[in-house]
């Protein structure tokens, strides 16, 4: 900014230039040169101070508020990972038993299984067994009938 008499001060800076005011960075976004009033100059830069110490106690605050949040949720997250993690613990230990237990059962059956194929070609063995006896006792009793 360079002041072109006492009134006025002019702006002759090219578009995105940057400009630091005290504790304000301000773009001044101007295509062409601009006069303007002093005492308005002035008047703009203590509205913008006002503002900028708004803003800056409102991000401030913003910032607080999102550190807050921030640990609640990753204190909410970390106990909904512990109760999940519980509950898979759970139900892996459920999951072990009952497939000992299918496992336990299957070979307890494939044992039966094979108790009863066995019982029952000795079963059939003892049959056949008993029916040729019948048909001996019966021929022999009917041999000596005859006589």
């Amino acid at each position: 900014m360079a002041v072109a008499g006492t009134r006025n001060v002019t702006i002759d800076e090219r578009p995105g230039k940057w400009f630091r005011g005290q504790q304000l960075i301000c773009r001044l976004n101007f295509s062409n040169r601009h006069k303007l009033p002093k005492n308005l100059c002035v008047e703009l830069y203590l509205k913008v101070m006002a503002d900028y110490d708004e803003v800056v106690r409102l991000i401030e605050g913003l910032s607080n508020e999102i550190s807050e949040l921030r640990a609640e949720l990753r204190a909410e997250l970390r106990a909904a990972v512990e109760r999940i993690e519980t509950t898979v613990q759970i139900q892996g230990g459920r999951l072990e038993r009952h497939g000992a237990l299918l496992q336990t059962g299957s070979r307890w059956t494939a044992r039966m299984n094979k108790w009863f194929e066995h019982n029952d070609r000795m079963l059939a063995i003892m049959d056949e067994r008993n029916e040729r006896l019948e048909k001996r006792l019966r021929q022999l009793e009917s041999g000596r009938s005859q006589p």
